[in-house]
């Protein structure tokens, strides 16, 4: 409710037994459009300083702000001029009763219990509060300016808006950079789940291990198979029906499938590229192109339609307006947000 502030106005009465009497007029004057809060940065209710003293308010005035009685100030001083003064005690080493801290006395508090990350807290020149300009706010989980994340606040970033397939995301302890070292996906030099390698992370392997005699080994950009253009000697042979090396498949792919390659998959058509140039300028790999990933908003494989990915609209089933959607698997339209569809059982073909 709005603040009041009553007005009281004595009015002259007609004489009654000879005295003049008075009476009062309780005028409300409202004042104010919003509640009064102890954080409005105005000095109103029962407040004694801006935002401070008094029963409702449980911040103290600092010195110099009018107080009322010793209670409303810091420092338990309120002086006769109606402020808040220094306590008397205020950096003679002791932390006296109403001081806040005295020099290098915190009373127990630091920067982190004042709500930053971390730092050096100090005493301010009156006893009555702290100063935290050397206070550090990188780690208090709250996102401040310059920082990229602070703990668990991310600023609404995780893996996957970050490109990764998934995977959890953290922030560095500086605060300036996010640590994707749990994201899983392909970049991040971490050779994660179905990754064949990562970056630099080769998984223990190198060209002797690909059936070559030396050389350096190397991680496609894909991170689905391994890189060996570098790798010397006679390698193994992609097109003779023999998995060899590092080949992941050589013609058949059989008994593996799209969910064995990639959990992410839930059907589809696994096959083996062999779309090399010689025999031995290539590795023979798993093509997934066709493999379905029903949810991705992406049509795959056998898909019909994938969430946002309709790949149709209400006009092809018929309709004259609307707005076409794929069901749940990825198998079927939806066209209940379709209008002015044909419908079965009026004699008409449709």
């Amino acid at each position: 409710m709005p603040s009041v502030k009553l007005v009281w106005r004595p009015l002259l009465l007609p004489l009654i037994g000879g005295v003049a009497g008075a009476a009062c007029s309780g005028k409300v004057v409202v004042h104010g459009d919003g509640d009064v809060t102890c954080t409005d940065g105005i000095k109103n209710g029962d407040e004694t300083g801006v935002d401070c003293g008094g029963p409702t308010c449980t911040t103290r005035c600092g010195v110099g702000q009018t107080c009322s009685g010793n209670s409303d100030c810091a420092s338990g001083v309120c002086g006769s001029g109606g402020t808040c003064e220094v306590a008397a005690g205020c950096n003679n080493g002791t932390l006296d009763a109403g001081e806040a801290c005295d020099g290098a006395l915190l009373g127990g508090e630091t920067c982190v219990t004042q709500g930053f990350g971390g730092g050096m807290l100090a005493c301010n020149a009156t006893c009555d509060g702290f100063v935290t300009t050397a206070c550090d706010p990188c780690g208090n989980n709250t996102l401040n300016a310059g920082e990229t994340c602070d703990g668990i606040d991310h600023n609404g970033e995780d893996c996957v808006t970050l490109g990764f397939a998934g995977g959890t995301l953290s922030c560095v302890l500086t605060c300036d950079a996010f640590d994707t070292s749990l994201c899983i996906g392909c970049g991040n030099d971490i050779a994660q789940g179905s990754e064949v390698c990562d970056g630099i992370d080769l998984r223990g392997q190198d060209c002797t291990n690909g059936g070559f005699t030396g050389g350096t080994l190397a991680c496609a950009p894909t991170c689905d198979a391994y890189d060996t253009s570098a790798c010397t000697g006679p390698g193994p042979i992609c097109g003779n029906a023999t998995p060899e090396g590092f080949e992941q498949c050589d013609g058949s792919v059989a008994p593996t499938t799209c969910t064995d390659v990639d959990a992410r998959f839930d059907g589809g058509t696994l096959a083996c590229n062999s779309a090399c140039t010689g025999p031995t300028d290539c590795t023979c790999t798993f093509d997934t192109s066709q493999c379905s990933d029903c949810g991705d908003d992406l049509r795959e494989g056998t898909e019909l339609c994938d969430g946002t990915d309709v790949g149709a609209t209400c006009a092809d089933a018929g309709c004259t307006g609307g707005t076409m959607a794929c069901n749940a698997t990825c198998d079927a339209y939806v066209t209940t947000g379709c209008t002015g569809c044909p419908g079965c059982g009026n004699n008409t073909r449709e």
